[in-house]
This record gives C-alpha cells, sequence and structure tokens, in this order.
C-alpha cells in the first residue's frame, strides 16, 4: 500500500511537472512564477532562520528564537484560533499571513517599534 501511494504521488508530481514545463501554468492555469524567482523567495525565507528576534537580543535572552521560528508560532496560533471561531475566521488566510507578516525581515531585519534605526 506505501509503494502504491509513492507511485502515485511520484506520478502526480511528474505530471505536475510536464503541466509546468508544457505552458508555466500550473493544474488550475495560473501562470507559475519562473524557477529563479522561487528560489529567491526560498532563500529570502530561509534567511529569516537565521535572523533572532531583535527584542530578545536587546533584554539579553541567551539563544534567542529566530523570526522564522515566531513566524511559525504564529502561524500555529492561526490554526488553533480559526479551529476554535468556527467558521468566523478564514483559517488558510489568518495562516497565509502569519506565515509571511515578518517576511521584510529577510531584508530590513528584526525592526522593534519605538528603537530608531542606523541609517
Amino acid at each position: 500500500l506505501l509503494e502504491q501511494k509513492f507511485q502515485s504521488h511520484q506520478a502526480t508530481k511528474k505530471s505536475d511537472l510536464a503541466c509546468e514545463d508544457a505552458d508555466n501554468k500550473g493544474r488550475e492555469g495560473i501562470p507559475l512564477a519562473p524557477l529563479s524567482g522561487l528560489l529567491s523567495f526560498t532563500d529570502a525565507c530561509n534567511r529569516l532562520k537565521a535572523t533572532p528576534r531583535t527584542g530578545w537580543v536587546m533584554r539579553g535572552v541567551n539563544n534567542p528564537e529566530g523570526v522564522s521560528a515566531h513566524s511559525w508560532g504564529v502561524a500555529m496560533l492561526a490554526l488553533i484560533a480559526s479551529k476554535r471561531a468556527r467558521g468566523q475566521l478564514y483559517s488558510t488566510k489568518a495562516i497565509e499571513i502569519a506565515l509571511v507578516h515578518d517576511l521584510a525581515e529577510s531584508i530590513v531585519g528584526d525592526l522593534v517599534p519605538g528603537v530608531r534605526q542606523p541609517t
């Protein structure tokens, strides 16, 4: 059974790639981003793993969480809150916002309100 599922997954991946290669569109016909753009986006996301939360650093916290860990925690809270809200909160949108809300910090660093940044 596991082997069948694996083969089915591999076939799906191959058909997705074929679709992308043929006309640069995904399953729903939505244009896909060029691979170089996806790699740049992934690189920006990965930089957040090495970006410590500035507020914790300023307070002398040893081994402070990174921005990516914070974003993951916010996404988990969004998931939990959306399930408890019983249809009053769009879980997909809440999780998407939580995951990207600090993405700019991969470029500008972790900014702290009220703290002047060097120019």
